[in-house]
């Protein structure tokens, strides 16, 4: 019969191990890592996905850029055509440049689409660029400012608008609901036709065609400037995987809250 194991009387250890508290499993989740590689948050609270913010710009974008470059230019050509003393053909005539220099400029800044910061630099200039076309408009006395305004400043603002949005950067941060996202997203393009002609009507009712012009500008500046300094080119820049998966390496799953905190820097 082998002997008993001796009593813990006196033993340091013993007593040690039996004052210490029982284990008890963590209540953490564990994260589960789906058959691509990517791992999968299975906390119950998710943090918004910053790509979610990138198709709000994308939907104000289109519905300004196609609201102050089409839309509601429509409504502009009666008022202006009858003080002016313009034709109507020689005010569409700007449009039809515009689409020209839009084509000639493409092959020169489609480019930057591809760079990390291009995006964003794309969308602030142009951003930019189309409040100053749209509120030079203004000051129109004659046909050659309104084509290098209306027709080449309003050609360089297409560069950033929602449609590079759509085809250059969304599709980097959604990969399963890209389909979502990017129907979504194309409401923007269809808001134009919807609320500009009423609002622009509205104002040169107002005030006059000339301070509709200047409103229209200052509303752009204020709906599409501190949106635009927020666009990224791909989820990697900010630590994040596609459709907000997981993060990457050690900086963890970044607060929309907090990137937009950050003061944008431009390159």
């Amino acid at each position: 019969m082998p002997p008993a194991w001796p009593a813990d009387n006196g033993c340091p250890r013993a007593q040690r191990r039996l004052s210490e508290p029982p284990l008890t499993p963590d209540p953490t989740p564990v994260a589960a890592v789906s058959g691509d590689g990517r791992t999968a948050p299975t906390s119950p609270r998710r943090r918004p996905f910053y790509g979610w913010l990138l198709v709000v710009v994308t939907i104000l974008d289109g519905a300004f850029s196609s609201g102050t470059g089409v839309w509601g230019f429509s409504v502009f050509v009666r008022p202006m055509t009858a003080e002016l003393g313009w034709s109507r053909s020689a005010m569409y005539g700007a449009l039809t440049a515009r689409s020209l220099l839009s084509g000639l400029f493409a092959p020169i800044i489609g480019p930057m689409q591809d760079t990390r910061n291009g995006p964003r630099l794309l969308a602030v200039t142009t951003t930019l660029t189309m409040v100053a076309a749209v509120i030079a408009q203004k000051w129109a006395g004659d046909l050659v400012w309104f084509y290098v305004v209306f027709g080449a400043m309003g050609a360089l603002a297409s560069f950033g608008s929602s449609e590079m949005l759509m085809t250059a950067v969304l599709p980097k941060w959604f990969i399963r609901t890209r389909g979502r996202a990017l129907g979504i997203a194309s409401i923007g393009t269809a808001m134009g036709p919807l609320f500009f002609p009423l609002l622009v009507t509205v104002l040169v009712d107002a005030w006059g065609w000339r301070d509709a012009w200047l409103a229209l500008g200052l509303l752009t500046l204020v709906a599409l400037g501190p949106l635009s300094a927020t666009v990224r080119t791909r989820p990697e820049d900010l630590g994040l995987l596609p459709d907000g998966d997981a993060a990457l390496g050690v900086l963890g799953v970044r607060d929309l809250g907090a990137v937009l905190r950050e003061e944008p820097h431009l390159p």
